[in-house]
């Protein structure tokens, strides 16, 4: 306890601003203490629908060559439903007549998420063709009494180069690059 204490005084007196070191530190604490909730939600939506979304796995293992999978963060890992939801309540528009597309869409649970809005069209596109199989699947097998949104499809292809559906576009990205060097040799 006592070396904890003095690896993380440590720390913060080596950081540069030490007001974004401390909000860092409590946003972790956060997500640490909410993970267990959202992983449950996670499985919650698995059984409710036949899917498998819930569980993150290592790219590698969904046939991404271990340099491909650095540029793509590593692992599959879904994005909170409520985190979703927000992100469309910010957008701030009516989604009638709009396509929804999610670039990285891993095992698609947010396509099946997004057919709950009036939009004309759902796309998600991965690089993985494990990941993309996986989504298949799972459109296969979704259904919801909520579902506004019937034309869902997953595509395998680069993200980079996808050519997005005509007319007006949501689109969405969640840790689907990494932060920083150059993604164009994938």
């Amino acid at each position: 306890m006592i070396a904890r204490a003095s690896r993380l005084l440590t720390a913060f007196a080596r950081a540069d601003d030490k007001l974004d070191w401390l909000a860092d530190k409590a946003a972790w604490r956060s997500f640490w203490a909410r993970l267990p909730r959202e992983q449950e939600a996670n499985r919650a939506f698995d059984r409710r629908h036949g899917t498998d979304t819930a569980e993150e796995i290592e790219l590698t293992e969904t046939g991404v060559p271990s340099d491909q999978a650095r540029q793509g963060n590593g692992v599959y890992r879904p994005l909170w439903e409520g985190a979703f939801h927000q992100a469309l309540q910010a957008v701030g528009v009516r989604f009638d007549g709009y396509s929804f597309v999610d670039l990285g869409c891993g095992k698609g649970k947010l396509l099946m998420l997004a057919a709950a809005y009036p939009f004309t069209r759902i796309v998600g596109v991965d690089y993985s063709p494990g990941l993309q199989a996986i989504a298949q699947r799972n459109l296969k097998r979704f259904q919801s009494p909520a579902q506004k949104c019937h034309r869902l499809e997953a595509v395998l292809g680069d993200a980079r180069r996808q050519r997005l559906p005509a007319g007006p576009v949501v689109a969405l990205i969640f840790n689907a690059f990494d932060a920083g060097g150059d993604a164009r040799d994938r």
